[in-house]
């Protein structure tokens, strides 16, 4: 067992999850965090209550923590008020105290400009708000680093999917659905190759990156399996659950009739240039230094499918 400990905020999340199961099935000391101090988690985590907001409860929380993880989820409709105060906070949590401090991440920044896959030295050219959050968020969090504040790396991912992933283009929404056999309504085009990040695969490539001391300061793309169009994931997750329900789409007329009555899918509407044309990872940097061992995508979806069936279906 490392005498390390590792304390994941956000620790009952998407991503939060995952890194919590990882560390400890790789031997690591540690501790969840999140606002109610509860989560369904491994035999010897030590699950604590904190608000990252609150400077008191944080600084307990990270008591004696060799590494911090910054996966709080923020719902879309509170992007704008939350994030940019959520990762002052969390610099200044890590601030001066020799703590690694590790960001989890997405893609959104990069914007629709780009034909290629996209990688970690391309400029941010998002035009939406909350890609322009998130490119504000990197500068922030690489600036901090530069001044010598904290140590940080920031990991980014494409849309999670798998066990415990359930606010997502492939989450409880989809599977469920798929599971009990009925209509699936998908957003945007079907058909348009898109890269999807295994939640435990990125839970497995960041517990590699935080080992190493010299990838901090920089960007990093967690590996993926080959991209998919949203019908072929569809396709192979119809055919492992032996269902028959009809894939449609949903118009923009729709979405638009929908967003007028619900704050998140109006904030979703601003993610649609990810399913226009191809909207592709490419994760060389990390391939070029740790190699690469990523989970298929039929056994992945497979896995995910066991969880949702367990966890929502009985």
């Amino acid at each position: 067992m490392s005498k390390e400990l590792h304390v994941v905020f956000g620790a009952s999340g998407n991503a939060g999850s995952a890194i919590l199961q990882e560390l400890v099935r790789k031997g690591f000391n540690v501790r969840g965090v999140n606002r109610s101090g509860k989560a369904d988690v491994p035999e010897g985590v030590e699950m604590v209550k904190a608000d990252i907001f609150n400077k008191q409860e944080s600084k307990l929380a990270i008591n004696n923590a060799s590494v911090i993880y910054n996966c709080v989820n923020v719902p879309y409709n509170r992007w704008v008020d939350d994030l940019i105060p959520l990762t002052k906070a969390f610099i200044e949590l890590g601030s001066g105290n020799g703590i690694k401090s590790v960001i989890i991440d997405n893609l959104y920044m990069y914007g629709r400009k780009y034909d290629e896959p996209l990688r970690e030295d391309m400029e941010p050219l998002a035009q939406t708000r909350k890609g322009k959050i998130r490119a504000e968020i990197t500068k922030l969090y690489l600036q901090a680093h530069k001044e010598g504040k904290i140590n940080v790396i920031i990991c980014r991912a494409s849309d999670f999917y798998g066990p415990g992933v359930i606010n997502s283009t492939m989450g409880a929404r989809i599977m469920t659905k798929v599971l009990q056999g009925k209509k699936i309504s998908v957003l945007y085009n079907p058909d348009v190759p898109h890269s999807f990040s295994f939640v435990n695969d990125y839970a497995k490539a960041l517990i590699n990156l935080v080992s190493s001391d010299d990838v901090f300061g920089q960007i990093w793309h967690i590996p993926t399996a080959e991209p998919i169009t949203q019908r072929e994931f569809l396709e192979i997750a119809i055919e492992i659950a032996n269902k028959t329900p009809k894939i449609t789409s949903l118009s923009n007329f729709m979405l638009n009739t929908v967003a007028l009555f619900n704050p998140i899918v109006k904030e979703i509407k601003e993610l649609s240039y990810q399913f226009e044309k191809p909207f592709i990872m490419n994760h060389s940097k990390y391939e070029k230094r740790f190699g690469i061992d990523v989970t298929p995508h039929q056994e992945a979806i497979k896995t995910t499918l066991e969880w949702y069936e367990k966890e929502f279906l009985n």
